[in-house]
C-alpha cells in the first residue's frame, strides 16, 4: 500500500506506529496514513488557529465517513467472494510479497517466500575448528574417504585405509580404526548404538575387490567385527550400498546382497538369485530395493533373522528405485525409462518421489522430473538432495549456472501437492549473491541446509521453518582462502558428503578420488561458533 505524497511544505515528523514497507498491522487492518501531517498555511495576514481548527474537525469528520464506508464496502466484498478472514489474510499477505517464479510443475497455493534479509540468531559469527589436508599418496593409484558422520563430541571420518575420529572442537584425534585397504562404500548414518559400517578392499590397489565389510562403535572408537562378504561376482564399489541398523548390517551390489547381525558379524541370509541393483536403506529399519525380472520390490528385513517379512511390488509404470527415507517411507523412482536403461542410470533421471503408507500402498506422487535435483548417485545409490519429515519432503531446485541461485521446495506427504518455496539468495537487486542451498538433514519439522560460500560471499547454515521462513544459525568467516576453498569443496555432489551438522558446528568432507597430482589441499574443513 503507498503512502500518499508529502505536502510541498512542512516536516512531517517521526511516527511511533510507523510500520516498515510490507508489514502489516492486526489481522483484517491496513496501516493507514501516519498522523502528523500539518494542515496547509493559513492566508497571509490572517489568523491561522481557526481556520486550521475548523480543516482539522472537518477533515477528521470526513475521515470518519470515508473509514465507515470503506469498511462497508470491504465487508460486503469479502462475504460475496465467499471470503473468511483467513482467506482475506492470506490474500493480503501474497499481495504485499513480491511475485515468485518455479519450475514445480505441480499445482499449489502461494509460496510463502523467504525474506531477503532473514532474521539471524544474536550470535551466528563462526571460526575455523581445524581442517584435515587431504591424503598424501604417489603413484597411479586413488585414494577414497567415503564415510563422514558427526556426534556431540566426535568427527568421524574415512581416511587413507582407516577411520578416524577427531575432537570435535579441536580436531585432535581421538581414535583411529585401521582397515586392510581403500574404503569403497560407507553407511550413512549412525545408528542408536553407535554403530557404523564401512566396505573395503582386502588390500591396497585400484584392481581390488571390495570384500571387507568392518563394523565400529564410534562411542567405544573401537572395531567390533569384520566379515568376508560371500560369493564370485564381488563388488567394486560402484552401484553399492551399506546400511546399518542396531540389529542388522546389510551390503549391497550389483548381483548380489547378504545381510549380518549388527552385534555379532554372524551371517544371516543372502539374497536369493534372479534380482538385480540391491540397494539398502537403515537407521531405524532394514529396507532393501530390487529389480527383479520386470518388477521393482521393497522388502521390509526382520531384525532378527535378516530376511524379508514384507514384499511390495512397485507400480507397473517404476523400472527402478531408490529409498530417500524409511519412516515415512519415501522412494526416488524411475518411471520414463524402460528397464535396461534404469538399471544402467541412475543420476539426474529420477521423475517422481513416491510416498508409501506402512502397508505399501502409495499415499502420493511428486512429478520431479523436470527443474529438480533429488541427488541420487549412481556410485552409492544415495540420494542426498531430498529430506524427510513426519509431514514434509523437501527438496532443491537444479542450479542452472553459477549465477544463478536454486530454491527449496516443500511438498506435503499425504497430497503430494507443493505447500512452499523459497529462494537462497540474499539481497533483492541485480547483484544479489548467488548461493547454491545443500540440503542437509532434518530438525525436527524443518529443514537444516548449507548455503554454499561464492567467491564474493561467506556461507551459511540455515533453518528453514515449516511455514518456509529461514533463519540463519551459523555464519562462516569472510576471507578469500575459505571462501574458495568451500566452493571447491562444494562444486560437485560426487566427490563430497552431505555436509554435517550436529551441536551447533559445521563439517564438510572430500569423500573420494584424491590422486597423486592433484592440488586441493583440503579433505575435511570444520567451523564452530566463536
Amino acid at each position: 500500500m503507498s503512502h500518499p505524497p508529502l505536502p510541498p511544505q512542512g516536516h512531517r515528523p517521526p511516527d511511533p506506529h510507523h510500520r516498515p514497507h510490507g508489514m502489516h498491522g492486526p489481522p483484517g487492518n491496513h496501516p493507514g496514513s501516519p498522523p502528523g501531517y500539518p494542515g496547509p498555511p493559513g492566508d497571509p495576514g490572517r489568523p491561522p488557529g481557526r481556520r486550521r481548527t475548523a480543516l482539522i474537525l472537518a477533515a477528521a469528520a470526513f475521515a470518519v465517513v470515508l473509514v465507515v464506508g470503506l469498511g462497508t464496502v470491504l465487508h460486503l466484498n469479502g462475504s460475496f467472494r465467499g471470503g473468511d478472514q483467513e482467506t482475506r489474510q492470506a490474500a493480503q499477505k501474497t499481495s504485499a510479497s513480491p511475485s515468485s517464479s518455479t519450475t514445480a510443475p505441480t499445482s499449489a497455493p502461494p509460496f510463502a517466500k523467504s525474506e531477503a534479509e532473514p532474521p539471524a540468531r544474536a550470535n551466528v559469527a563462526a571460526r575455523e575448528l581445524f581442517r584435515v589436508p587431504q591424503p598424501v599418496k604417489n603413484g597411479d593409484d586413488s585414494i577414497a574417504s567415503d564415510g563422514s558422520w558427526a556426534t556431540d563430541s566426535l568427527y568421524i571420518s574415512g581416511g587413507e585405509g582407516d577411520v578416524r575420529a577427531y575432537h570435535a572442537t579441536t580436531g585432535k584425534k581421538a581414535w583411529t580404526v585401521d582397515l586392510t585397504g581403500t574404503i569403497c562404500e560407507a553407511s550413512p548414518g549412525i545408528t542408536t548404538e553407535g554403530l557404523i559400517a564401512v566396505l573395503s578392499t582386502k588390500k591396497p590397489g585400484k584392481n581390488a575387490h571390495c570384500t571387507q565389510l568392518t563394523v565400529i562403535d564410534v562411542d567405544e572408537g573401537r572395531k567390533l567385527w569384520t566379515a568376508t562378504t560371500p560369493g564370485e561376482h564381488q563388488s567394486r564399489g560402484w552401484g553399492t550400498s551399506v546400511a546399518v541398523t542396531d540389529a542388522l548390517v546389510a551390503v549391497g551390489w550389483e548381483h548380489r546382497a547378504v545381510v549380518y547381525q549388527a552385534g555379532t558379524g554372524r551371517q544371516l541370509t543372502v539374497a536369493e538369485a534372479g534380482c538385480d541393483n540391491r540397494t539398502f536403506a537403515g537407521q531405524e529399519r532394514m529396507l532393501s530395493v530390487a529389480v527383479c525380472g520386470k518388477e521393482v520390490v521393497l522388502h521390509d528385513h526382520s531384525p532378527e533373522t535378516g530376511k524379508p517379512t514384507q514384499t511390495i511390488t512397485l507400480p507397473p509404470q517404476v523400472t527402478n528405485a531408490r529409498i530417500v527415507s524409511t519412516d515415512p517411507l519415501v522412494l526416488a523412482t524411475m518411471t520414463k525409462l524402460p528397464f535396461l536403461d534404469a538399471e544402467k542410470y541412475m543420476t539426474m533421471k529420477v521423475d517422481q518421489l513416491m510416498v508409501l503408507t506402512r502397508e505399501g500402498r502409495v499415499q502420493a506422487t511428486v512429478d520431479v522430473a523436470t527443474g529438480y535435483e533429488i541427488g541420487c548417485d549412481e556410485r552409492d545409490t544415495v540420494c542426498d538432495q531430498a529430506v524427510v519429515t513426519d509431514d514434509t519432503v523437501y527438496t532443491v531446485t537444479a542450479v542452472e549456472s553459477l549465477t544463478r541461485a536454486n530454491r527449496v521446495v516443500a511438498f506435503d506427504l499425504v497430497t503430494g501437492r507443493r505447500k512452499w518455496s523459497a529462494v537462497s539468495d540474499t539481497g533483492t537487486d541485480r547483484k544479489a549473491t548467488k548461493h547454491r542451498l545443500v540440503p542437509i538433514r532434518a530438525e525436527n519439522d524443518a529443514l537444516l541446509a548449507y548455503l554454499t560460500s561464492t567467491f564474493r560471499a561467506k556461507s551459511e547454515v540455515v533453518r528453514f521453518g515449516p511455514d518456509g521462513r529461514r533463519e540463519t544459525l551459523l555464519r562462516m568467516p569472510d576471507t578469500r582462502e575459505i571462501n574458495d576453498t568451500q566452493v571447491n569443496m562444494a562444486s560437485s555432489s560426487g566427490v563430497r558428503e552431505t555436509p554435517r551438522f550436529v551441536n551447533g558446528r559445521l563439517y564438510l568432507h572430500m569423500r573420494r578420488s584424491f590422486w597423486w597430482h592433484l592440488t586441493d589441499p583440503v579433505m575435511t574443513l570444520a567451523f564452530g561458533p566463536r
